[in-house]
Parts: C-alpha cells; sequence; structure tokens
C-alpha cells in the first residue's frame, strides 16, 4: 500500500504525491474500475470526460497527507464537487454530480445543425476535404493563413479539395452552411474557440486540428479554469473533439491536454506557425520601416510597446481601468528620458483615449491590426497578463509586467505557473511609481530571456509552419 504523503489541489485535478510513479485502482459501488497515476483528473480524466458521481476507493495507497482534500467545478447550470481523503480500507473519492439540464430550445438547435452535418456526410466529394473555419475572424489569416501558404508552397494541397469559411453575416445562417461543410470535410481546421464545433456529433473518422492562436502557456483556458466565472461546464463538450493540437513547446503539452481535456498524446510540440515571421530579417526590416512611416515622432526615442490583455468576461464588458496610468506623470518621464509610448489595447477595449497635449511622446495604434508588427520597432514591452509575452520573448525584448490588480486576477482566472516564472522576462510593478522605476533600470540579462524562450518556445524556430503544413496534409499518406 502506497502512503500518501503529498495531496493538493491544482485547478481542476488533485496531486499525488507529485513527481512519484503511481498506479491506483480506483472502484465504485457498482464495480467499475478506473485507473490512474497520481493526478486525478476530475474535468477529463475519466477517458476525457469528468470522473462520474458517487464514491470510488482505492485500496492501493492509505491516507497520510493531512486533511481531505475539496474541489467545487460547479458552473454554467451544473453541479460538480469533489472530496479526496482517508477510508476505511484505503482513500475515497467522493463525487457529487449533477447535469444541467439543456434547454428544449437548445436541443432543437443541436438537432437541426447535426441533420445538416449528416446531409453532408451523404455529399462526399472524390479528393479528400479540408475545411479552415471559425467565427472569431472574417478571412484566413494568423496561424491558418501561415499553413496554408506553406503548403501550396510545398505542393501539399494538389488533387486534395481545400475551403475557407470564416464568419460573416448573422451566425446562425453561418453555422448552417459551416454545419453542412463540416459533413462533407475529411479535416476540419480551426484556430480559436468555435462553438459550432462542439454542438456537433462528428464521425470518428474525422480529424479536427486546433492551430491555436497564442503561444505558450500563461493564463488558465478551457476546462483548467473548471469552477471559475467563465469556464466551460464540467460535463460540456466544448474543446474534447479536438484530434490534433500545435503548441509551442514539450514543457506546454500537458497545460493544453488540461485545458482542452483531450489525451496528451493528441498535443503536438510543432510550433506555431505565425511565429515564423520573427525568423523572417526581410519582414521585420519591412515592419520597422512601416512604423517609422507611421509614428515619425518615435525616431531616435526608446519606443515602449504598452500592450495590456482586456478585464471582463468576454467582448461586451471588456474594459481597462485607465485609472491605473497616471499619463502626466508618464508624459513627463519621456520627455524627461527620450521616450515614446505607442498604445496597443486589446481590440475587445472600444473605449481608451489618451489625453490631449501628448502627442509628442505618446500614440494610440489602435489602427494598426497586428500587434506583433508593432514587436519589431519596440525596444520595450509593457504588458500584464497577455500572451504578447511569448512572442517579444523570441525577439529578446525586455518585458515590464504591471500588475497592479494581480491578486484580483490571480483570483478570477489563474495562470498554469506561478507568476513569478514569468517575470523572469523582466521586472514586475505592482504600482504605478514602481513602473517608472522599472522603465528607467537596465534591462534584464539576455541570457535569463533566451533560456525561458528555450523553454517555452523551443518548437518555434521559423519552421513551425512547414511542420504543421505536412501534419496537416500528409498524415497517414
Amino acid at each position: 500500500m502506497i502512503p500518501l504523503h503529498d495531496a493538493r489541489r491544482q485547478r481542476c485535478a488533485f496531486l499525488l504525491n507529485e513527481g512519484e510513479p503511481l498506479s491506483l485502482t480506483w472502484v465504485n459501488g457498482r464495480g467499475e474500475r478506473w485507473e490512474t497515476g497520481g493526478r486525478l483528473d476530475l474535468a477529463s480524466g475519466f477517458g476525457g470526460r469528468p470522473v462520474p458521481g458517487g464514491e470510488w476507493r482505492t485500496a492501493d495507497a492509505e491516507w497520510s497527507a493531512g486533511e481531505p482534500l475539496f474541489a467545487d467545478l460547479s458552473g454554467d447550470g451544473t453541479l460538480y464537487r469533489a472530496a479526496l481523503g482517508p477510508c476505511d480500507g484505503g482513500v475515497a473519492l467522493n463525487v457529487e454530480y449533477r447535469p444541467r439540464a439543456i434547454p428544449l430550445k437548445q436541443r432543437l438547435a443541436d438537432a437541426a445543425l447535426n441533420l445538416l452535418y449528416r446531409l453532408g456526410r451523404l455529399t462526399p466529394g472524390k479528393a479528400d476535404r479540408f475545411l479552415f473555419a471559425g467565427d472569431a475572424r472574417q478571412r484566413a489569416d494568423g496561424n491558418a493563413a501561415f499553413v496554408l501558404k506553406a503548403a501550396e508552397a510545398l505542393g501539399l494541397t494538389e488533387g486534395k479539395k481545400v475551403t475557407t469559411a470564416y464568419r460573416v453575416g448573422k451566425q446562425a445562417a453561418f453555422y448552417a452552411k459551416v454545419a453542412f461543410l463540416m459533413g462533407r470535410s475529411d479535416t476540419l481546421v480551426t484556430d480559436d474557440y468555435f462553438p459550432l464545433l462542439y454542438h456537433l456529433r462528428l464521425a470518428e473518422s474525422v480529424r479536427v486540428f486546433q492551430l491555436w492562436h497564442a503561444c505558450g502557456a500563461f493564463k488558465t483556458v478551457g476546462y483548467s479554469r473548471a469552477g471559475k466565472r467563465g469556464a466551460p461546464r464540467v460535463d460540456g463538450p466544448t474543446h474534447r473533439c479536438y484530434t490534433h493540437v500545435v503548441v509551442s513547446a514539450e514543457s506546454v503539452r500537458p497545460c493544453y491536454a488540461e485545458a482542452f481535456g483531450i489525451p496528451l498524446d493528441r498535443v503536438k510540440a510543432v510550433g506555431v506557425p505565425r511565429t515564423d515571421v520573427f525568423f523572417d530579417d526581410k519582414y521585420a526590416a519591412r515592419k520597422r520601416a512601416e512604423f517609422a512611416s507611421a509614428f515619425p515622432r518615435a525616431a531616435g526615442k526608446t519606443v515602449i510597446l504598452f500592450a495590456p490583455t482586456f478585464r471582463g468576461d468576454g467582448r461586451e464588458s471588456a474594459h481597462y481601468p485607465t485609472g491605473a496610468i497616471d499619463f502626466g506623470a508618464l508624459a513627463d518621464f519621456c520627455r524627461q528620458n527620450g521616450v515614446y509610448v505607442v498604445f496597443k489595447m486589446h481590440p475587445f477595449v472600444k473605449d481608451f483615449a489618451l489625453p490631449e497635449g501628448c502627442e509628442d511622446v505618446f500614440a494610440d495604434a489602435a489602427a494598426t491590426r497586428e500587434i506583433n508588427d508593432l514587436l519589431f520597432a519596440a525596444d520595450r514591452l509593457v504588458t500584464d497578463y497577455s500572451s504578447v509575452i511569448y512572442e517579444a520573448a523570441l525577439l529578446g525584448l525586455p518585458t515590464v509586467f504591471y500588475v497592479f490588480d494581480r491578486e484580483e486576477y490571480v483570483a478570477a482566472r489563474d495562470f498554469y505557473r506561478p507568476f513569478e516564472s514569468y517575470a523572469a522576462l523582466g521586472v514586475t510593478a505592482e504600482s504605478f511609481p514602481e513602473l517608472l522605476d522599472a522603465l528607467a533600470a537596465d534591462p534584464p540579462d539576455r541570457g535569463a530571456i533566451d533560456a525561458w524562450r528555450e523553454e517555452n518556445l523551443g518548437a518555434c524556430d521559423g519552421g513551425a509552419s512547414e511542420r504543421v503544413a505536412r501534419l496537416l496534409f500528409t498524415e497517414g499518406e
């Protein structure tokens, strides 16, 4: 019997004797068996589904880890609570589960979409069919564009039918059209949260590629947020259909498996395609020239890119608390130190405005669609919890983390690793005076940034687009 001397909760899981090999067999009152190691993933550990309700016991271990552990992953109408602790003859996991009642309107809509999908399955084409689709953007750009360009250059699309379908017009009409197109496709490709995918009962032979738009593993997403506001319900279908997820490094694979509720072997550390531009000297020179033309007052000055993420639950409530910025003090700092600050708010933030009289040292880059293009001309980055830190690391750009509301953000969203591990990219400021001090100080040693980049972006080397294109178009041939 294994003594469980260490047990703690981590996001949607209980960890037992972390780092030690464990093999545990759990049995419930109906005689059902469940094999695990030392990680009890409540959201997805039962064959990609939440652990079923009831009491599960193991006689393979004895509890010596202190007080029992509790987790409440309830949300969006689903009740899900779990307790782990000692019992006679071993350890018990008690799960209280009451599923959400699906409204009739949603059931009817799902039935209609699945009917369209099945009709599409009845009209297959002769060639292998690939569908790039999503409703977070209006055309194939970002990772999808890079993969398609690489595939065409390599001749991988010859003899194959490639279709794109991105959100234009009303959602209902768009979903109806794409559900049918998905039925006709062998491979589906998206790069963001895409609700339609999660409402369809896809054929087992269909491959679903998630080219997730963000690098690394910073803010928690998906089932890693179970029990927090805005997370998918723990027993829902969101994300679980992915057969292939591409990520930036080997070290972040477990984070994405947890977030999407899928087995680890479906997560591939082959790189993030859109990062290939950071290894293209001609592209970098062109973007620096475009920046100089768009922001002539930055010439000869140290350029700081101020690019925080938004606060709120999504597009409708997105905002940034501009009261955390002392624009007057920042303008004085810029004039005294030869600094020019370019503000690039998250696209969801619509009410940001710079004060008048600061045009000599401030600029708003809202009209610049791609934030990465601004990084090429920046000397330092100021952000908070934005994944732009990964792209900045690829350029060796020092980062200042302005995290005046860190405790609140951790409670509401949290990170995959302790925040201090990300702060190796630069320095942390928790008040505006600290921010000014950080901007005045010398940047950190480049070696620390390079080491962090190797760990978190090891598969981003300028060849990600080609690797993903080959995986997508030639796997299995």
